[in-house]
């Protein structure tokens, strides 16, 4: 099993040894002036992620990651490392108790961009299935 081939949609560039931001800029650009000069109305949909890192739940991490077929393994090891994802706030008055994250991947983590284009991949899937019969 390998990330880019069995796991990751060819939607999705990260990680792939092509310039990937640069060949879809380059599509994009084609597109336009394609609808342009053939008087067609054009939608396009950009996703904003935006300190999107702290909006990943965990257990629907754990869930995309169960259905894309990981070995339980790996499944298990995610499971332990987001459980105990803590933080604990310290005032003048001590250490307060300390907080479980239940969503958020670590700023800074080499896991994190991984697992996020992991996570995406659940809606990059459904948004197939959506478009499935429309003709573009």
């Amino acid at each position: 099993m390998t990330l880019t081939n069995d796991i990751i949609s060819g939607e999705q560039k990260g990680f792939c040894p092509v310039s990937g931001c640069v060949d879809y800029t380059g599509l994009l650009l084609n597109i336009i002036e394609n609808f342009g000069q053939n008087n067609h109305e054009l939608y396009l949909v950009f996703l904003d992620y935006f300190n999107a890192y702290r909006l990943v739940d965990h257990q629907q991490l754990i869930q995309v990651i169960e259905a894309l077929g990981f070995p339980q393994v790996i499944i298990d090891f995610l499971t332990n490392t987001l459980r105990e994802l803590l933080y604990v706030v310290h005032t003048g008055y001590g250490p307060m108790q300390p907080i479980t994250l239940v969503t958020g991947l670590k700023q800074g983590d080499p896991s994190s961009p991984v697992l996020f284009i992991i996570f995406i991949e659940a809606l990059i899937r459904a948004l197939k299935k959506i478009m499935q019969g429309i003709s573009v």
